[in-house]
């Protein structure tokens, strides 16, 4: 995994790449990578991941979390019953709870994050962040989730915290 100054730099103000968009016309689970492929037993023991915000700080967080999934050697989702994020933390959790590879998510990051941070006015942020989620998220649904999920966001017009609306899935409550 690469650094986030790097990151940055390499994700100039281009935009996502074709491989990016191509990837993410429609939603469709994503494929584990092969080499994540420990299955662990049911033990009983509900463990919850919370993931901060930051912004651009996510490449951080990114970075530990890959360091975690290969040490597990397995998708996060599937040894977190629950993951939590909010702002930037909410992004990455929601792309988790749906089955992504950490690095599958770096590199969403790296085509997005510095077209996002670059907009001046939380308005505009708010609209390319907007476009983002239609990008990446498309048509997924809640039901799509693999694990529990919470997601906390900020208004930027009111600066207050936004918890999305309780649901009911196969799954389980989500937040």
């Amino acid at each position: 995994m690469s650094t986030p100054a790097k990151d940055q730099a390499a994700g100039s103000s281009e935009g996502p790449s074709e491989a990016v968009l191509q990837a993410t016309r429609t939603w469709a689970a994503p494929q584990v990578p092969a080499h994540l492929n420990r299955e662990y037993r049911a033990d009983g023991v509900c463990r919850v991941l919370s993931l901060d915000g930051g912004g651009a700080k996510g490449f951080y967080t990114l970075g530990a979390l890959d360091a975690l999934e290969q040490m597990l050697v397995c998708p996060l989702y599937k040894r977190f019953e629950l993951i939590f994020g909010t702002s930037t933390g909410a992004i990455i959790a929601a792309l988790l709870a749906l089955g992504c590879d950490v690095e599958t998510i770096h590199e969403t990051y790296k085509s997005y994050v510095p077209t996002i941070m670059g907009k001046d006015s939380p308005e505009e942020k708010s609209t390319a962040l907007k476009q983002l989620a239609g990008e990446v998220f498309k048509d997924a649904k809640f039901t799509d989730v693999k694990t529990g999920i919470g997601i906390v966001a900020t208004k930027w017009l009111t600066e207050r915290p936004d918890l999305a609306p309780e649901k009911r899935t196969p799954r389980g409550l989500l937040f």
